[in-house]
């Protein structure tokens, strides 16, 4: 499968739009899971459990990892899990996801830098330590050139995190982003409505898992959140200051933006500003818009596999 139109050159500046093909499901991915391996970890540094899973492939494949950021009140679990196995597999690249710290009962709590950083839109302390994390995963990270990816808040930790791996003197690969809220201020009521009608259509896309005799269809019960700690979450998202962290990156790191056509939280119109707001001589930013796909859409096995396409 390969992307619509032309793929602008790394050197070129460039926003360059593109819509993939026909209607949601758009692919039927085969069961990952005999050609990979996954692996847990978890460590906890002053009294706050930082957790990463890792699928590797089993056969030769490339090094460079991907470095996966999650998505607000996800988790690692079976089904969240089910998609490394398959960006791992359809990537042939080592997968890392790490946990979003600090919003479990039991999980420990955000030191008072993270908390404070986190109330004015700043995700910097986050991201030191999700570091941490991810060097207790694969210690020689800084060496092997990853590509970051996060989804909805995660969006906003992946870029945070970009920055901090750049600055402690890594390369990147490149930087994709599906569906990140924080390109734009929004006051908390908005991104509250916001969120509200764009997760109707969870169940939707988690339901075109059925499809295969193989996938976790749905996530099990949760762990108790910390009410105070998503709060803080949602109010740096609503900040709107990703396009911070990611001028901060060398130029010559791409930039993917994924978002759904339908996408109350992140519409269309505001990626496309975005992208060009980012544009920089030598930066290479492509925006790719999946057809009448929603917010939810990461929750679909078939619109991953496809979007796997376009991660750098």
């Amino acid at each position: 499968m390969s992307p619509v139109g032309s793929v602008a050159t790394s050197r070129t500046v460039n926003a360059s739009r593109h819509s993939l093909p026909g209607p949601t499901p758009l692919s039927s991915p085969t069961d990952p899971t005999d050609r990979v391996s996954l692996t847990r970890n978890e460590v906890w540094v002053d009294g706050l459990r930082l957790a990463t899973t890792t699928v590797t492939p089993t056969v030769d494949h490339d090094r460079s990892p991907l470095v996966v950021t999650l998505g607000i009140m996800a988790r690692l679990d079976a089904f969240e899990e089910q998609r490394f196995r398959l960006l791992a597999d359809r990537l042939n690249r080592p997968v890392i996801a790490i946990d979003t710290p600090g919003w479990t009962r039991g999980g420990g709590t955000l030191p008072s830098q993270v908390r404070a950083r986190l109330r004015s839109g700043g995700f910097d302390w986050l991201a030191h330590l999700l570091r941490h994390a991810l060097r207790g995963a694969e210690p020689g990270i800084t060496d092997l050139t990853p590509s970051i990816l996060g989804y909805s808040l995660g969006a906003s930790t992946a870029s945070a995190l970009a920055h901090e791996l750049v600055a402690s003197g890594g390369q990147l690969r490149g930087v994709t982003l599906v569906e990140p809220v924080a390109i734009r201020r929004q006051t908390m009521p908005e991104l509250t409505v916001r969120n509200l009608l764009d997760a109707r259509h969870v169940r939707r896309y988690a339901m075109t898992n059925n499809q295969f005799p193989w996938a976790v269809t749905s996530a099990g019960p949760g762990p108790l959140p910390r009410a105070t700690e998503l709060l803080l979450l949602a109010r740096a998202i609503s900040h709107g200051q990703i396009l911070h962290s990611l001028q901060s990156l060398p130029t010559e790191v791409p930039v993917v933006l994924v978002s759904g056509e339908h996408s109350t939280l992140v519409p269309k119109r505001a990626v496309s500003r975005f992208a060009t707001t980012l544009q920089h001589p030598g930066r290479r930013v492509d925006q790719l818009i999946v057809p009448e796909a929603h917010h939810a859409l990461w929750n679909s096995l078939p619109v991953v596999d496809r979007i796997t396409d376009w991660i750098t």
